[in-house]
């Protein structure tokens, strides 16, 4: 699982998972998946304190008495994770930090949990009508959104442009369904079915998968991998059919 070095080495940490080759620049719902696990460990604990440690990276501090101090790092649309590894913080807090600080400091972690397989995590502190939310968005170019228990937004670090999709404003109510995307076990009927829904007419297989646009060399302008397809005469006659990534 992912451990407390994480987030000390994760580049290298990252070059070592895929045998010495580039590292992966963002992680996947996947990876996300074992982030929440490990940050399920640390219900109970209270926000001793929030620091910034750049315009797009923030650090919870978490304390309770006989436990030793845990940190979780925020680094929006990259990645998010427990550390061990200490970093030069900011003399003054800036105004979303010092927002979080406001609303979520000496408050208990309460749950974590990932929107079904999707890259965005959901922190709740507090309860009652003193319950807050903090969202994690790691898809795009990402996002930290504080709201309060009912999802009203109260802060957000990045507010999208009006054109773009998923408008963050302060006073409205986050979508927690929007492009949720929830696992179902992979079958050998799900399989064929998928290939066969997106064969094209050139023979040409477009399956898509969560890090596909990470992959630019690799994916057409919809953000799916390209897999090509190709067929073989077994003894009988018949086709088999091979897809090579």
């Amino acid at each position: 699982g992912i451990n407390a070095e994480y987030g000390a080495s994760f580049k290298n940490h990252q070059r070592e998972l895929r045998g010495g080759s580039m590292p992966k620049t963002r992680m996947t719902g996947l990876d996300l998946s074992a982030v929440v696990a490990e940050m399920r460990g640390c219900l109970g604990m209270r926000v001793a304190n929030v620091y910034d440690l750049g315009p797009k990276m923030y650090l919870l501090k978490l304390a309770v008495p006989d436990r030793p101090k845990a940190y979780i790092l925020m680094d929006s649309g990259v990645r998010m994770h427990m550390t061990s590894f200490m970093r030069d913080k900011a003399d003054t807090p800036n105004n979303f930090c010092a927002k979080l600080r406001k609303h979520i400091r000496t408050k208990r972690l309460e749950d974590v949990r990932q929107f079904g397989v999707d890259r965005v995590v959901d922190l709740t502190f507090g309860g009652g009508e003193a319950e807050n939310h903090l969202i994690v968005e790691l898809y795009g170019m990402g996002n930290i959104i504080l709201t309060d228990g009912a999802y009203t937004i109260i802060n957000v670090l990045r507010q999208h442009a009006p054109e773009q999709e998923h408008v963050r404003s302060v006073g409205d109510v986050y979508d927690t369904q929007q492009n949720i995307r929830h696992h179902h076990p992979a079958t050998q009927e799900r399989l064929q079915a998928m290939v066969q829904e997106a064969v094209t007419s050139d023979g040409t297989c477009l399956l898509y998968t969560s890090d596909a646009a990470d992959e630019e060399d690799s994916v057409d302008l919809g953000g799916r991998r390209i897999l090509k397809k190709k067929k073989k005469k077994n003894e009988s006659g018949g086709s088999l059919m091979y897809i090579n990534i």
